[in-house]
């Protein structure tokens, strides 16, 4: 995490910049890991993640976004995911020691398969 001034506003940003890695074979979910299209190598799936940032403190959404993964069955797909949000916020709900957020990952096409992750907002 960083954080930047908005140059039209003034007002403190956040920025959270982050790579979402998936490695999805054949055998998962029977084979049906999102919609499937025809390709000429193969089989090509498309995977929805919700990405979903909030504070530690008070549970205040801070940013979503949506991510699409697109990619064969077979390899690693991966998408690199930028987050901006309201600094101020984040800083003000964060907790103690330096503060945190809360990152939560919902994968659209399976079931049972969301994270969380805490994230400090003072990093080093």
């Amino acid at each position: 995490t960083k954080h930047d001034v908005d140059k039209t506003s003034g007002r403190p940003i956040g920025r959270l910049a982050f790579e979402i890695v998936t490695n999805t074979r054949e055998s998962d979910n029977g084979g049906k890991s999102g919609r499937s299209m025809a390709s000429e190598d193969g089989y090509q799936t498309e995977s929805n993640i919700m990405v979903i940032l909030g504070t530690f403190q008070s549970h205040c959404l801070l940013c979503h976004k949506s991510v699409s993964i697109s990619g064969d069955r077979k390899n690693k797909r991966s998408q690199s995911v930028e987050m901006t949000f309201d600094w101020a916020l984040a800083n003000a709900n964060g907790g103690p020691d330096g503060g945190s957020m809360v990152m939560r990952i919902l994968r659209e096409d399976i079931r049972g398969m969301d994270s969380e992750l805490i994230i400090p907002l003072q990093i080093g």
